[in-house]
C-alpha cells in the first residue's frame, strides 16, 4: 500500500472508489495524505539549495545546506495527521539518493572518502569483496611449487608447462629484450583467460547444488570472487594499453576454446581442474615477479619498463586495492601478484578437498583460513627467484 501511495492522486478519493473496493475506500485517507507528503518532499528536494555550508553564491550571500530532512520538508497541512507524518517520514521511507548516507553502488558527490583522490572516487565501486593487502603482505609473496603426488597432478603440471612454453613463444616473451608492450600484451591476454576457471567452476557447482538440492559449503562464493578479481586485473591494465583488433580476435578464439575445454574437464575431474589452476597461478606469480625485477633494474636498456613502473597508478587500481594516493604501477603489479599467489593457494587447497568438504577460505580468502588448509599447503616448495 505504501508503494501505491506514491502513484495515487487525491482525486482518487471519490465515492465510486468505495463501491469498487471497500478495502481501498478505508485506506483512501491515508493514501491521500501519503501522496501529499511525497509531492511536498519532491518539491522541496528540487527547490532547496544544495550548496555546502558557508559557501557563497553568485549574489555574494551565504547559503545553507539542504540536508533533505524528511521532517523539515513537510508543510503544515491540516489534513496530515501526526500519526501519518510519523509513518511516512521514517528514514526508511526516504530514497537513499535524498540522504547523505553512503551506498555501496552509488557514490554521492558530497560523500568524500578520506585518503582516496576525488577522481578515483568517481569510478564505479565494485560491490564484490576483494583482498586489500597490507605492505607486509605485498613484500612477503613467495614463489612456491606444489609437488605432484599422483597421475592427475602430473597431468595438470604437464599441461601447464606445455601452455606456458607455447604462450612464451607465440607472444614473443621468450625472445629478445622485454618491453612495455610485451608486458602489457602478455598480462592482458593472460587475465582474459584467467577469469574463466572461477566462473566455470562456480557455475557448475551452482547447478550441482540446485540439481542435488544440497548445500555447496561455501565454494561458489570464493570461485566467483576469483573470476571477478581476474577480470578487474584486466580492467586495471586496459587503462594503459589499447589492444589491436587482431589481439581482440585472438582473445575471442582462445576464450571460446578454453571455456569449453575447462567446462568439459570440470565435469570429468574437478580435482584436475583445481590443480591445473593452482599450477597456472604459480606461473602467474613467477611472471609478475620477473616483471617487478625488471622494473627495479638499473640497466639503461630497461628504462622504458622502469619508467612504466614509476608512472602513477591508474584510478581504478587506487580504488580497488585502496592504495595510497602516491602509488605507482609498480605497487599495482605487486598487488596483482599477491592476488595471484592467493588464487594459487586456494586452488591447490581445493584440489586436495572433496566436493562436499567445507570451504576453509570463507573468511574472505585472506590466505589459509584454517588448520586444514595450512596442513594441505605445508609441503609446498619455496623457489628462489632467478637473478
Amino acid at each position: 500500500m505504501r508503494r501505491l501511495a506514491l502513484f495515487t492522486a487525491p482525486v482518487a478519493a471519490t465515492k465510486s472508489s468505495h463501491k469498487m473496493c471497500p478495502m481501498l475506500g478505508k485506506k483512501l485517507p491515508q493514501l491521500t495524505a501519503a501522496y501529499q507528503l511525497t509531492q511536498t518532499l519532491r518539491w522541496n528536494s528540487t527547490s532547496s539549495s544544495t550548496a555546502p555550508t558557508g559557501t557563497t553564491g553568485k549574489t555574494g550571500t551565504t547559503t545553507t545546506p539542504h540536508t533533505h530532512s524528511p521532517l523539515g520538508a513537510i508543510n503544515d497541512d491540516s489534513t496530515v495527521t501526526s500519526d501519518t507524518k510519523a509513518k511516512f517520514t521514517h528514514p526508511d521511507m526516504i530514497h537513499f539518493r535524498l540522504t547523505t548516507t553512503a551506498h555501496p553502488l552509488y557514490d554521492k558527490p558530497n560523500v568524500v572518502v578520506p585518503g582516496i583522490p576525488e577522481k578515483a572516487q568517481k569510478e564505479w565501486r565494485n560491490p564484490m569483496l576483494n583482498a586489500v593487502w597490507s605492505k607486509e603482505e605485498l613484500e612477503t609473496v613467495d614463489l612456491t611449487h606444489k609437488p605432484p603426488k599422483d597421475l592427475v597432478d602430473r597431468m595438470a603440471l604437464l599441461c601447464i608447462r606445455f601452455v606456458r612454453r607455447a604462450f612464451d613463444i607465440t607472444s614473443g616473451y621468450a625472445f629478445g629484450r622485454l618491453t612495455r608492450t610485451k608486458i602489457l600484451r602478455r598480462i592482458l591476454f593472460l587475465e582474459t583467460l584467467a577469469g574463466i576457471p572461477g566462473m566455470v567452476a562456480g557455475a557448475l557447482r551452482h547447478l550441482y547444488s540446485l540439481r542435488r538440492m544440497k548445500r555447496d559449503h561455501g565454494w561458489i562464493h570464493t570461485l566467483l570472487e576469483e573470476a571477478e578479481n581476474e577480470r578487474m586485473h584486466m580492467l586495471v591494465f586496459m587503462k594503459t594499453y589499447n589492444p589491436s583488433p587482431a589481439f581482440r580476435g585472438m582473445v575471442l578464439i582462445a576464450q571460446g576454446v578454453f571455456w569449453n575445454w575447462f567446462f568439459v574437464m570440470y565435469l570429468i575431474s574437478p580435482r584436475f581442474c583445481h590443480r591445473f589452476v593452482g599450477y597456472l597461478e604459480e606461473e602467474a606469480v613467477r611472471t609478475y615477479t620477473h616483471i617487478l625485477e625488471v622494473m627495479e633494474s638499473k640497466d639503461p636498456k630497461d628504462a622504458d619498463i622502469v619508467n612504466f613502473g614509476k608512472s602513477p597508478a591508474t584510478d581504478i587500481a587506487l580504488h580497488y586495492w585502496q592504495l595510497p594516493p602516491n602509488s605507482t604501477m609498480y605497487d599495482v603489479v605487486r598487488a596483482v601478484r599477491a592476488d595471484e599467489a592467493n588464487h594459487r593457494d586456494v586452488n591447490h587447497t581445493f584440489a586436495c578437498l572433496k566436493r562436499d568438504h567445507l570451504n576453509p577460505f570463507l573468511d574472505h580468502k585472506q590466505g589459509p583460513a584454517s588448520k586444514h588448509a595450512a596442513e594441505i599447503l605445508k609441503d609446498v616448495e619455496k623457489i628462489q627467484p632467478k637473478k
